[in-house]
């Protein structure tokens, strides 16, 4: 999207009436269906409708630019893919995207069978476009609220579906704000930045990492601010030894539950990383209340010689993360000179995925060489 004249902080991008948000509260009570479907079915329920309706939709013109595939979404890669070119905690992510997908499926199929819903035999990759669409249209829960039309009966909230706001590209540094305008009865977007006319106009889709965005939009975008490597596989192994540990390895597990995000960014290694190896070294139950103080603030380390052992693993993990990195790349450059059906992935897909792999790699030894000395160094201090 392109802005049309200049525009200064404060003015709007993009300004959608209240006429054209289509609430799943609306949808329910047009197709009569009561309770039987949940607010993201009955919105990719309509988009399927809207889609059949064709030229006789006075939707159509919008229609029609709705994108004609998602192939850069993983959850369409072949499962080969899937299994060997992904990160594993994008890979799990991924399967459950499927299955909600399949459920989904499943559900309004059934329902259909016996109620007129005003759509056509649905089939599977039918359905699975229109969910996907959804994705990118599918906002502003809060927005009902507002607008007076939120039935709270609805499972999963009354979401709504906002047409051309799928239109602006994201970008890590954009700035904006956003909401509905009641004198104007609409959903607005303002800059809280200036663009010259002829610009591209950005929005910001979150503070993600380039697998979320591979995830949920189908893309990746070069120097993310917000890049990680996520170490959830090598920490679900080390958390499984103490499962085997007896009381002392259920007592270190109960204290981590609330934890996550195991994650080591360009510039830092997460607190919750950090922590969670500190327990996993803890040796007794005086170091364990030690490992308490410090995540409360009240001290720094447990120990010199836990610090060092958890630099030492790591690195390791780090390591192990390069390793599978380079073993991706090599793996995604073969698939270029395969022509298999189990292996065809769209050409951006794997540009894609390179450039996550590349990122991994990129992280993971500046950790090794920046971010895990300076632990170390520290624990001998």
């Amino acid at each position: 999207m392109m802005a049309t004249v200049d525009l200064e902080p404060g003015d709007t991008l993009v300004s959608v009436p209240k006429n054209i948000l289509i609430t799943a509260s609306e949808v329910a009570k047009r197709l009569n269906v009561g309770h039987q479907l949940d607010s993201n079915q009955l919105l990719v329920l309509e988009i399927c409708r809207l889609k059949q309706q064709g030229k006789e939709s006075s939707w159509w013109p919008y229609v029609r630019l709705l994108p004609q595939d998602f192939n850069t979404m993983p959850v369409t890669y072949p499962e080969d893919i899937l299994k060997s070119a992904l990160p594993p905690h994008l890979t799990a992510e991924i399967q459950e995207q499927k299955a909600k997908i399949d459920a989904d499926y499943r559900h309004v199929v059934q329902y259909s069978k016996n109620t007129s819903l005003g759509v056509e035999n649905i089939d599977y990759k039918e359905f699975e476009w229109a969910w996907l669409c959804g994705e990118h249209l599918i906002v502003l829960g809060e927005l009902t609220e507002s607008v007076g039309t939120e039935d709270r009966s609805i499972v999963g909230g009354n979401i709504a579906l906002a047409p051309m706001l799928d239109f602006l590209n994201h970008k890590s540094d954009a700035q904006f704000e956003c909401g509905y305008n009641h004198k104007t009865q609409s959903f607005d977007i303002r800059t809280l930045m200036p663009y010259r006319r002829g610009q591209q106009v950005f929005f910001q889709y979150g503070a993600h990492d380039n697998a979320f965005l591979l995830k949920e939009y189908g893309f990746v975008v070069a120097n993310n601010p917000y890049s990680a490597i996520n170490l959830d596989d090598q920490m679900s192994k080390l958390l499984a030894r103490l499962r085997v540990s007896g009381k002392f390895g259920a007592m270190k597990l109960k204290m981590l539950e609330d934890n996550g995000d195991y994650t080591i960014r360009r510039n830092d290694i997460s607190f919750r990383t950090l922590s969670a190896l500190r327990l996993i070294m803890a040796t007794d139950k005086t170091q364990c209340s030690a490992w308490q103080r410090c995540v409360l603030g009240s001290q720094d380390i447990i120990s010199d010689e836990i610090e060092q052992q958890v630099g030492l693993l790591l690195g390791d993990m780090c390591a192990n993360t390069v390793r599978r990195s380079e073993r991706s790349l090599e793996y995604l450059q073969n698939l270029k000179l395969q022509e298999s059906p189990k292996t065809t992935v769209d050409s951006f897909a794997a540009l894609f995925l390179e450039t996550l792999w590349k990122e991994y790699k990129s992280i993971g030894e500046a950790a090794q060489i920046e971010l895990i000395p300076g632990l170390l160094t520290s624990s001998n201090s």
